[in-house]
């Protein structure tokens, strides 16, 4: 699995953060590794956007399905996405370049 294309991605990361002040972002690419299918930002501190995300998917879409898809997340550290997520996981970047959210 390769995603070459990360601009859609990065403009909705963008948005995230000027528009709405949500530095957060995940995105769930489907089988094809390039239409993004939901996006979703984190809520608070507890209510990620990755496991916010993976709620949203879970009810739109069958569990085969998701096992094809890809969820793309920028910020953050694995281990709190880790037993969220049962699909394929991409980070754009780490904490520590994020001012430490």
């Amino acid at each position: 699995m390769v995603f070459h294309d990360y601009s859609a991605y990065l403009t909705l990361q963008e948005s995230a953060r000027t528009t709405h002040s949500k530095r957060p972002l995940a995105a769930l690419l489907g089988p094809d590794n390039s239409t993004i299918l939901l996006s979703h930002l984190s809520i608070s501190h507890t209510r990620h956007a990755e496991s916010e995300l993976t709620r949203l998917a879970s009810d739109h879409y069958p569990e085969p399905y998701l096992w094809r898809c890809t969820l793309l997340t920028g910020m953050g550290n694995p281990e709190d996405v880790g037993f969220e997520v049962p699909w394929r996981v991409v980070f754009g970047g780490g904490a520590e370049g994020c001012g430490g959210y």
